[in-house]
C-alpha cells in the first residue's frame, strides 16, 4: 500500500505511527508496514534482479543483473532506462519467447531492429521511438537518397576491389564513407583513411563531410539492379535486357481472376532488396481466404505498401514471402546471385530483406516458352533440381556451393583443434551475428588459452593485440570507428578471404561454354 505523506498523516491518528512509518527517499512515498516497504523497495528499487537468458551455446541460464545508476541494461540488446524488476524480466523473458516462439515476433523494426508480435505494437513502437521518421511509406527524404546513392556506390566498388564481400560488408561497416572537398573545388569520395586520401590526391584536400548512413536503401532502377548483379559473377549469369519493374497494378490483381497469370509473371523474376539479388525458379500463389491459404500466408499482409517482401516461420521453415492485399507468392525454389546461394524447396536461409525491396518481372513472361516448364519443375526435390534447373542453362552445369564464413565457423565447430582460420572463422562470424559490431572479451581469451593456437603466430598475435585494445572495465571490444581494431581484423580478413577463395569452387562452366552446348 503506496500514500503521500499528507494521506498518511490523514490516514494515522497516532503520533507514534506516524513516526514509525517506513518512507522510500528515491520516490517520496511513506508506507505503513515494513512489508509494504519491502515489497516496494524489492519491486521499484531493486539490488539484483535473477534474469533467464540464453548463453553462446543456445542454452537457458540463470544471471544476476544489478542495476547501474537505479537502471538496468539488457545484456541481450543492451536496452537501458529500465528501472523496475517486472520491467527486465518482462524485457529478457521476451528475448527467450522470440526464440522459443519465432511467430510471436514477425514485425522488425527496420531501424533499431526491435520485434514485436502485432502490427500494432510495431506502430506504437514508431510512435514512441522513432517520431521523426514514422511514415516509412512515403518517399525518402532527399538527403537520405543521396546518401544511399553514396553508400551503394562504395559497396559497389568495395566489391569490385575485395576478393570477398565479407571483407567489403565488414569494411564499410567499420569505415564509413566521406566527402572529401578539394582546393580545386571538385568533391570526391573517400572509402580509406583521411591519411591515405591525402596521399593519394592529386588536388590537396580541405575539407571533410562524414557521409551518414542512410535510414532505408534506395534502389534507383535497372542500371541499380545491374551494377550490383555485375558485381559478383553468379549476377553476371543473369541477362536484364528482358527484365522490367512490376508496378503497383500487379499487385492489386484479383486471386481467382488471374492466379495463373501472377504465377507465370513471377516465373524467373528477381527481387532486389538490400545487397541481394534473388531469381525465382519456382512458385507457389495462394488466396487471401481460409480455402485458398492452407499455410495462414496471411501472417505476409502489407500494411503501409502495396505489397511485402518477407521471410515468415512456419512448418519448421524459414519461407521467403511476396505479401499484397489479395494473395501472396510463396518461393519453393530460388538462387541468391550475390552469394551464389541455391535454395532448394522452401526453407530459405539466406534471404536478407531490407524494408524496401523492388521486385523486377520478365516482360516476355506470356511468350516465355519456359515459364510453364519452370512452374511444373520439381525445384523442391534435391533429386529433380538438376533437370529442373535447366530451364535457365546458365546455371544447368552449375554444382558448388560457395563457402562463406557462416559455413567456415559450422564446419570448425565441431573439430577441437584450434587454427588460424578457424580462430579467423570465429571472431568474424561473432562480429557477423552481432547487432553492434563488437568482440567479446571471453572469445579472445579461450582462443589465446587454446595450446594449437601457437601454430599460427600471426594469428595468436593479431588476437593478443585485439585484446589489449579492451579497457579493463569493459568485456566486449567495439569496433565501431576504432582504427586500431579495424587493421588488425583487416590483417585477419585478408587470411580469411583467401581460405574462402580456396575451398569455394568456380562454376564448372562458364556462361560463354553454357551458351555453346
Amino acid at each position: 500500500i503506496e500514500m503521500s505523506g499528507h494521506e498518511l498523516e490523514a490516514s494515522l491518528s497516532d503520533p507514534q505511527e506516524i513516526s514509525s512509518a517506513h518512507k522510500c527517499d528515491p520516490c517520496s512515498l511513506v508506507f505503513r508496514s515494513a512489508k509494504d516497504f519491502r515489497d516496494h523497495k524489492r519491486g521499484r528499487h531493486p539490488s539484483k534482479v535473477r534474469i533467464r537468458i540464453l548463453d553462446e551455446n543456445g542454452d537457458i541460464v540463470q544471471r544476476d543483473l544489478k542495476p547501474v545508476n537505479g537502471q538496468f541494461v539488457c545484456p541481450v540488446c543492451d536496452q537501458g532506462e529500465i528501472r523496475t524488476r517486472s520491467g527486465i524480466l518482462y524485457h529478457t523473458n521476451k528475448h527467450l519467447s522470440e526464440v522459443q516462439n519465432p511467430r510471436a515476433s514477425k514485425h522488425e523494426c527496420f531501424i533499431c531492429a526491435g520485434k514485436f508480435p502485432t502490427a500494432r505494437d510495431l506502430d506504437r513502437h514508431f510512435d514512441e521511438n522513432h517520431p521523426d521518421i514514422h511514415e516509412v511509406s512515403e518517399d525518402p527524404h532527399e538527403d537520405d537518397v543521396a546518401r544511399a546513392k553514396i553508400w551503394n556506390q562504395a559497396k559497389i566498388e568495395l566489391d569490385a576491389s575485395t576478393t570477398s564481400p565479407l571483407l567489403s560488408n565488414y569494411i564499410l561497416e567499420t569505415l564509413s564513407p566521406y566527402s572529401a572537398h578539394h582546393k580545386g573545388g571538385q568533391t570526391s569520395l573517400g572509402l580509406h583513411t583521411q591519411v591515405g586520401a591525402k596521399r593519394e590526391a592529386s588536388d590537396p584536400i580541405i575539407g571533410w563531410e562524414p557521409i551518414k548512413r542512410p535510414k532505408i536503401r534506395v534502389h534507383e532502377g535497372l542500371e541499380d539492379l545491374r551494377t550490383t548483379l555485375a558485381s559478383h559473377r553468379f549476377g553476371k549469369l543473369i541477362e536484364l535486357d528482358s527484365y522490367s519493374l512490376l508496378e503497383s497494378s500487379f499487385f492489386v490483381q484479383d486471386y481467382k481472376q488471374f492466379k495463373n497469370d501472377i504465377a507465370r509473371n513471377l516465373a524467373g523474376a528477381l527481387i532486389h532488396t538490400g545487397s541481394q539479388a534473388i531469381l525465382f525458379l519456382n512458385v507457389e500463389i495462394y488466396g487471401r481466404t481460409s480455402d485458398e491459404d492452407p499455410h495462414s500466408f496471411n501472417l505476409a499482409r502489407p500494411t503501409f505498401d502495396v505489397k511485402i517482401v518477407t521471410t515468415v516461420e512456419h512448418d519448421s521453415c524459414r519461407k521467403l514471402i511476396i505479401g499484397t492485399l489479395f494473395w501472396s507468392a510463396l518461393v519453393t525454389s530460388s538462387i541468391e546471385l550475390t552469394s551464389g546461394t541455391i535454395s532448394v524447396g522452401a526453407h530459405n536461409k539466406s534471404a536478407e530483406i531490407s524494408p524496401r525491396s523492388a521486385i523486377w518481372g520478365r516482360e516476355d513472361w506470356e511468350l516465355n516458352p519456359l515459364a510453364e516448364r519452370q512452374l511444373r519443375s520439381k525445384f523442391y526435390r534435391k533429386e529433380t533440381f538438376v533437370q529442373g534447373a535447366s530451364t535457365f542453362f546458365q546455371f544447368s552445369y552449375w554444382n558448388c556451393v560457395p563457402t562463406t564464413v557462416f559455413s567456415l565457423n559450422h564446419h570448425f565447430s565441431s573439430k577441437s583443434s584450434m587454427s588460424g582460420i578457424r580462430a579467423s572463422a570465429l571472431l568474424f562470424h561473432q562480429i557477423m551475428s552481432s547487432k553492434s559490431r563488437n568482440i567479446k572479451k571471453k572469445s579472445l581469451i579461450t582462443i589465446l588459452e587454446n595450446d594449437k593456437i601457437s601454430d599460427a603466430p600471426k594469428t595468436q598475435q593479431i588476437v593478443a593485440d585485439l585484446l589489449r585494445l579492451i579497457p579493463l572495465n569493459q568485456k566486449k571490444l567495439k569496433l565501431i570507428d576504432n582504427w586500431e581494431a579495424s587493421n588488425l581484423l583487416r590483417q585477419l580478413a585478408s587470411t580469411l578471404c583467401g581460405a574462402i577463395t580456396t575451398k569455394t569452387r568456380y562454376l564448372c562452366c562458364t556462361k560463354h561454354s553454357s551458351r555453346s552446348r
